[in-house]
This record gives structure tokens, sequence and C-alpha cells, in this order.
């Protein structure tokens, strides 16, 4: 018997920094299936802007993902298949095309809620963040995509905010670290198709909470 792999999906890799002109990710997959025997591991493929096929890496049966990153405005494609324990690869199953974009700060379609001030200052994404400190300051964007992530700076005296996406909770994220630290990535979602969705950032009042970035993946 083959075994049969599944598609891998792209989001932006959670905690990680945004570059200057990159988007850190996790590209993973679902478990392989075959009849008869176990799975022993796979590979990955990348294909950039519609290119050959490229990059393969290798990983056991254990690990189902692979962490990279992917220039801003470049189309990136995945493809991954599996071999069992005694040989046998399946056939490739490949992903959808992915590129990041940036929807800054100070961007018409980010909207904003209660008192939000500007920053600017040269190490932020587009040289400036919008922050609140009150509870009840949100911020949100409309976006077609496959994924969305939330970038903004961390440091020892900053709050958190909740995440509503299609008027729905999905999570409290802190912003909150040790040390300061820059275009971090502190909140990031996939989904399983490409569609139109609305993010809310709604403060809770606990400290500084900067927005950076939006990066959207579609």
């Amino acid at each position: 018997d083959l075994p049969v792999a599944q598609p891998p999906a792209t989001a932006a890799l959670l905690k990680a920094q945004l570059g200057a002109a990159t988007v850190p990710t996790r590209v993973s997959w679902p478990a392989a299936t075959d009849q008869t025997t176990g799975i022993a591991g796979y590979e990955l493929q990348s294909s950039i802007d519609g290119a050959a096929w490229q990059s393969t890496t290798a990983t056991p049966a254990t690990v189902r993902s692979a962490l990279g990153s992917q220039d801003l405005g470049h189309a990136y494609r995945y493809r991954v298949r599996a071999r069992d324990t005694v040989g046998n690869w399946s056939a490739w199953a490949g992903g959808p095309s992915m590129t990041g974009v940036l929807v800054q700060d100070r961007s018409t379609a980010v909207s904003y809620v209660g008192a939000w001030r500007r920053a600017w200052y040269h190490y932020a994404s587009g040289g400036s963040t919008e922050y609140a400190t009150a509870a009840g300051a949100r911020a949100r964007t409309t976006f077609s995509g496959r994924g969305i992530a939330i970038v903004g700076p961390t440091g020892s005296s900053r709050g958190s905010t909740r995440i509503y996406v299609d008027g729905v909770y999905r999570a409290t994220i802190s912003f909150r670290s040790a040390t300061y630290h820059g275009r971090i990535v502190v909140y990031s979602t996939a989904f399983g198709a490409l569609g139109t969705h609305t993010i809310e950032m709604r403060l809770s009042g606990n400290g500084r909470v900067d927005l950076d970035t939006f990066v959207i993946l579609r």
C-alpha cells in the first residue's frame, strides 16, 4: 500500500520577530495514513512565484512542521509527501499559494475606537505604532486571506488584549515580556480556505498595547 499524504498549511510563526521584508512562518501538515504499515517520515518542498520545486526538507514521522520565512510580496507554495516503514512514497500533496502582505497601523483599512496615539520610531515595521492603555479601546481590520497575524512590541510594562475573529472571541494575548522586543508576532491564526474576515483587538486595560502591523497571508 502507498501512504496518503495531506496538504500543508502555512501560518506566521508565533513569538518570532518580523523582518524588514520577511515574515517568519511555520508550515505544518496532518499525519499521513497507510492501511497496512506505519509512516516513517516526510519530505517538504517549496516553490516561489511559480518556479521549480526546491529546498527539500526531510522530517521523521513525529515531526510534521518546518520553520522558515517568506519574502513579503512573493507567492510561496508548499507540498509534502510521506514515506512508510517499508520505503513506499506517497504522491505529493500540494497546499495553496500564500503571499504575505502588511497592513500597517496607519492604514485606512484599520479603524480605531477609544484613545489611541501614534508613536514614531525607526524600529517599527512601518516607522510607527498606534498605542492605547484604556480598557475598551479597540482596533480592527477586515481582510481577504488564508491567515493573519498581529505584530507589536513587547516589554515589561505592556498589557493584554482580547482577540475576536468575525465577532467570535479567540484568545487573550499578552504583550508583556521581561525585556523589550520590537516587531514580535503576538497572535497568529490560519483559515481552511481563502475568505474575507474581520479581526479586532479589545484592550484589557492592564498596560500599554501597541499595534505595529497586521500580516495578511493570502
